[in-house]
């Protein structure tokens, strides 16, 4: 979704994973994370923190005061960033993120995992792209995603292909 926007608005996109940054030191994820802040305001870019949740869970679970702090000075550069930057930040756990850094947005989107109806219909859909001998698939339908069943989708059709050239061989050479 980030991405997208970010190729809507014809504008850079900076993606950050705070779960990589945070057994940093507190000045140098500081440093950081303003870095990217001010480098996102200057070209009025989208900024992008992926799992934002981990930084909330961390400092819950640890009850680390730098990572307090961290959260506290991420809601003082969410307050100063201008318009017309956008700040989108993702999460699979909503519940762990401070109610101070949830009313910072305002918009909330969320995505549910796709039902077997629905996941039945986006792979007849994505099967008709390929020849009818390739499509005998495993659907698989505890998954969390479309772009999930896509990955699958496309493995599946690929194993049939590369098995279909295998035997193909097989039988040219005998």
């Amino acid at each position: 979704t980030a991405k997208a926007i970010a190729n809507h608005l014809d504008k850079k996109l900076y993606t950050i994973n705070l779960r990589n940054i945070i057994s940093s030191n507190f000045k140098e994820i500081t440093e950081n994370i303003a870095y990217l802040f001010q480098k996102a305001e200057a070209e009025e870019a989208v900024l992008f923190f992926d799992e934002f949740y981990s930084l909330e869970k961390t400092y819950t679970n640890l009850g680390d005061k730098e990572l307090k702090k961290i959260t506290d000075f991420i809601l003082q550069l969410i307050d100063c960033l201008s318009t017309t930057t956008i700040l989108i930040v993702t999460t699979n756990q909503i519940e762990l993120i401070d109610e101070a850094l949830l009313r910072r947005f305002d918009i909330k989107l969320e995505y549910k995992a796709p039902n077997q109806e629905e996941l039945e219909l986006f792979y007849s859909k994505e099967l008709k792209k390929y020849p009818n001998e390739f499509c005998k698939i495993k659907k698989l339908f505890a998954i969390f995603s479309y772009a999930e069943a896509k990955t699958h989708l496309q493995k599946e059709v690929k194993k049939n292909i590369l098995d279909t050239l295998k035997y193909s061989s097989i039988l040219s050479s005998a």
